[in-house]
């Protein structure tokens, strides 16, 4: 995709006009989505954060829109959202999904928030307290809310200038 995108190395990442989400409560309407192939191969695409700047409370407000596709994105792996420092281990927050469950990571737990459906958009809402280290989120569909929140990784540094989602997520496989 075109910047300020970065794919991974060898990564399938297509724009789409077929992966446009249909919320419009944070994010004005888009032109193009991005899609990403369920397949074995390592897949994932980041965004360098040059101009994040928290609130004066020390807190960061962060959305993202996502869905399974289709049937043909089951398997046992999931997919994985990085918010922290560079492409590396430093996380600060990493949430997981799969075509059947949303998970979170809280501190070095993760545990399941809800289940989620094939085809169905979703949307997550985050407000990261960067003083305290922790965070409250929201997953929203048409017709459903779940409330859900944790503890910073405990391997964060202190720095937020990186996001990405990948096929490398907490459960091994496609």
């Amino acid at each position: 995709p075109a910047k300020p995108w970065n794919p991974g190395p060898n990564s399938v990442v297509k724009l789409s006009r077929n992966s446009q989400s249909p919320f419009r409560n944070i994010f004005g309407p888009g032109e193009l989505g991005l899609h990403m192939p369920n397949r074995g191969d390592y897949d994932g695409f980041g965004v360098t954060l040059s101009s994040i700047k928290p609130d004066k409370d020390q807190h960061l407000f962060v959305g993202f829109d996502f869905r399974a596709a289709g049937s043909e994105a089951g398997g046992n792996g999931s997919w994985r959202y990085y918010l922290g420092h560079g492409p590396g281990n430093s996380a600060a927050i990493e949430l997981f999904f799969t075509g059947k469950d949303f998970f979170r990571r809280s501190a070095d737990a993760k545990e399941t928030v809800a289940p989620l459906k094939i085809g169905e958009w979703y949307q997550v809402q985050l407000n990261l307290d960067l003083k305290a280290r922790t965070y409250a989120g929201q997953l929203l569909s048409l017709g459903s809310k779940t409330d859900f929140a944790g503890q910073f990784a405990s391997g964060w540094d202190g720095t937020i200038d990186y996001s990405f989602i990948d096929s490398y997520g907490h459960l091994g496989g496609v």
